[in-house]
């Protein structure tokens, strides 16, 4: 299930407020009239659109109408995520009929698939740092060719648990490459725009998944949807092979940097070389914006369990993403059994889930950055420092209250999130009650408030744990996309057991302890988390002190 992406307006790293990349977001972020001067102060030029940062270079020698075909190219690509997991859920009843098996071993192909994205992605992400963006993406889209191939054929739920598996290994690092093929080629003030159209295009998708896989479930048989997802895949892979140039600064630069071997695209191989406005005249090359290939450090994402702070994060994110999976994966069978609904009704009933996650990631992406600024401010008059003093986002003070700024809004998210867990059960139990005209609205609005509590929770968890591990998003963002992961496979895989054995309303009230039960990690990074960060700041200060001292 890939996490829809998000702009986030606090850059890892950066000041606490950075300058907006559009006037629009800069109207929408600014603070209360009443801190109008203070910002204006510190941010005169927080309306304008920036300027090349310090470089002596130009950033990027792609002109707009070439980036924009690169956005639509990667675009495109980017939806493999969302179709190949939400238009398999309203199959899984189907699937597990007609290959006369139960729901259990449905879901256990459910299981393998959501465990190879999490621990694949921590692998092909940073190696395309490395070798390129274009070799990991041709290479992860032909093994998702050949599975959709087989998968379009197949009638063995042995071969669907194994070809499930392969289809997430070659789209987990799709979404993270298209994102950072975007920073390759883009300014802040251009990116805003590319992603805020890369977001609006994956999240109409994202929820009408569900939907176009009930309707070809209604007329065809199921192996349809992987004929569909493997036109998809062909012709996203025939366009990143022939027309995706290299964007990699590794490797390229900022374009200037001639490419070679496989990073080249097909295309250029039957017409002459183009320069940065398609005139047809020879680049002038040079080494502008090439950055040095770094070792590949494919255990980086592991070192962040080791810290208290952080695998209290990404656990109780983990167990909340987990339950929410819990909740998705069961709606076939379960909204099946209570309202007999058809194949296309049984797509759209998904709907609601998806929304959720949608609303709940992007509206506490905005909440987020508006409690920052806020505390930041704060700081500066308690502090009595002046206006232009910039909290910086790798050397917060110490006495900076991170943790509280972030984990404020778990105090209402999380009673809202095991209620309605809990309740939910109950919607779906009784005959008599989901027999009523109209009933099903509750289960669904349920699952609305579920799924934008969990998702909720799960975007404040994951800026925490970038907050803290600022030098590295990337290894940030692998490690909680792993907890998530790996525990909503096991978490799919035992739903349906858990059903059968408790029953749906013991099983979601079961559920909502659960959440509860782990209330106590976020307690911890409440009251101690600022504690263990001071540690580890001073013992990563202490280090680089002994790196810096000369050998005698």
């Amino acid at each position: 299930m890939p996490t829809i992406p998000s702009a986030h307006l606090k850059a890892p790293g950066s000041a606490v407020v950075v300058a907006v990349a559009s006037p629009k977001q800069a109207r929408e972020t600014r603070p209360h009239p009443k801190r109008r001067e203070i910002w204006d102060e510190v941010y005169p030029d927080s309306l304008k659109e920036p300027e090349y940062e310090s470089t002596s270079y130009e950033y990027h020698v792609f002109s707009r109408r070439k980036k924009w075909l690169i956005i639509v190219l990667v675009g495109l690509t980017g939806t493999l995520p969302g179709l190949t997991f939400n238009m398999f859920l309203p199959a899984v009843d189907t699937i597990a009929k007609d290959l006369v098996v139960g729901p259990a071993a449905v879901g256990a192909t459910i299981a393998s698939y959501l465990a190879l994205q999490g621990t694949t992605s921590m692998v092909l992400v940073p190696l395309s740092d490395s070798v390129g963006r274009r070799p990991v993406l041709i290479f992860t889209l032909l093994l998702y060719v050949i599975a959709s191939v087989v998968l379009s054929m197949t009638s063995s739920i042995y071969l669907l648990f194994v070809l499930r598996g392969a289809q997430a290994i070659g789209m987990a690092p799709i979404i993270q490459i298209s994102r950072a093929v975007l920073d390759d080629i883009s300014l802040p003030s251009e990116r805003n725009v590319f992603s805020s159209f890369f977001q609006r295009y994956h999240s109409m998708l994202f929820v009408s998944a569900p939907a176009m896989g009930g309707l070809f479930l209604s007329t065809r048989p199921f192996q349809f949807i992987f004929v569909f997802l493997l036109s998809v895949s062909a012709a996203a892979f025939i366009a990143i092979a022939f027309c995706l140039p290299e964007t990699a600064r590794s490797i390229v630069g900022n374009g200037s940097v001639p490419a070679t071997g496989i990073h080249v695209p097909w295309a250029v191989w039957f017409r002459p070389l183009k320069d940065s406005d398609g005139e047809s005249e020879d680049v002038k090359r040079s080494e502008d914006g090439l950055q040095e290939r770094s070792d590949v450090d494919f255990a980086e994402p592991l070192r962040l369990f080791r810290e208290k702070d952080t695998v209290a994060g990404l656990v109780f994110a983990g167990v909340v993403f987990a339950v929410w999976m819990m909740v998705t994966v069961s709606t076939p069978g379960m909204f099946k059994k209570a309202f007999d609904l058809n194949d296309v009704m049984l797509g759209l009933a998904f709907v609601a889930n998806f929304l959720g996650v949608i609303v709940g990631s992007m509206v506490m992406d905005r909440i987020l950055a508006r409690n920052y600024y806020d505390a930041a401010y704060k700081y500066t008059e308690e502090h009595q420092l002046p206006p232009s003093h910039l909290l910086n986002g790798k050397d917060l003070p110490a006495d900076f209250l991170l943790e509280h700024t972030r984990l404020w809004h778990l105090i209402w998210l999380v009673p809202i999130l095991v209620v309605t867990v809990s309740g939910y059960g109950f919607t779906l139990t009784y005959p008599s009650a989901t027999s009523r005209p109209g009933w099903i609205l509750l289960p669904m609005a349920l699952q609305f408030i579920i799924a934008a509590a969990a998702h909720a929770v799960c975007t404040i968890q994951q800026t925490l744990i970038t907050d803290l591990w600022n030098q590295n998003e990337q290894a940030s963002t692998n490690a909680g996309n792993l907890a998530k992961y790996l525990l909503a496979a096991l978490a799919a895989g035992l739903i349906q057991l858990q059903l059968d054995g408790m029953g749906a309303w013991s099983s979601f009230v079961s559920l909502g302890l659960v959440i509860m039960t782990c209330l106590v990690l976020p307690v911890a990074q409440w009251y101690w988390g600022g504690e263990w960060r001071a540690e580890r700041e001073a013992k990563i200060e202490i280090l680089n002190r002994m790196k810096d001292r000369p050998l005698v």
